[in-house]
């Protein structure tokens, strides 16, 4: 399958100066991503306010001519909100959005023609983007075999611009960061 018009015009705005900016216009034609600015979110974990402006805050913290793999993860990453919201002693939940958010991911990417490699690699990132949430019990191997993913530094680079796009503490990621260049010293690229 071909690219289609719209991935080219995306992935240009994704990749190009202000995709804050860039991205809206474009993705009126994704009809998974407009659903996110009907999905509000906890304040507490997301003050920036509901999913589609916490996906635009992500975009403007990228930085300048980013990987098109991160930045469609950053722009896909919580597609699977809508579906999965549910209020839990009145707290905004989104069980299982990062499993969810990675199949319609893959279901985007397949649309609008995306090379299988690249489809693969974003719907990984969407899946995993929820890491940071489960490591305090990593040990040494498991930092090693995170460190061998040929995408390991644009999960690490997502996961900061996640955390700067939504409560702002680095705390988690500068521990798995330190832990990560203590066990496997310079073993990620810079993205």
């Amino acid at each position: 399958m071909a690219l289609s018009p719209i991935f080219q015009i995306m992935n240009k705005a994704l990749t190009g100066p202000s995709p804050e900016s860039s991205v809206p216009p474009v993705a009126t034609a994704i009809p998974e991503v407009v659903a996110l600015d009907s999905v509000a979110q906890s304040p507490g974990q997301h003050p920036e306010g509901n999913a589609w402006k916490h996906t635009l805050l992500a975009l403007s913290l990228m930085p300048p001519d980013p990987d098109p793999v991160l930045a469609w993860t950053v722009l896909l990453h919580d597609v699977g909100k809508a579906s999965t919201a549910t209020v839990v002693d009145g707290v905004i939940r989104f069980p299982k959005h990062h499993e969810v958010g990675a199949e319609m991911a893959a279901a985007i990417l397949d649309r609008l023609g995306a090379e299988p490699e690249f489809r693969d690699r974003v719907a990984r990132l969407v899946r995993r983007h929820m890491l940071l949430t489960g490591v305090d019990g990593w040990k040494d191997k498991t930092f090693r075999r995170f460190a061998a993913d040929p995408d390991a530094a644009i999960l690490l680079e997502f996961a900061r611009i996640d955390i700067m796009a939504s409560h702002k503490d680095l705390s988690s990621w500068t521990a798995f960061k330190e832990r990560l260049d203590a066990v496997c010293p310079g073993a990620l690229k810079e993205t």
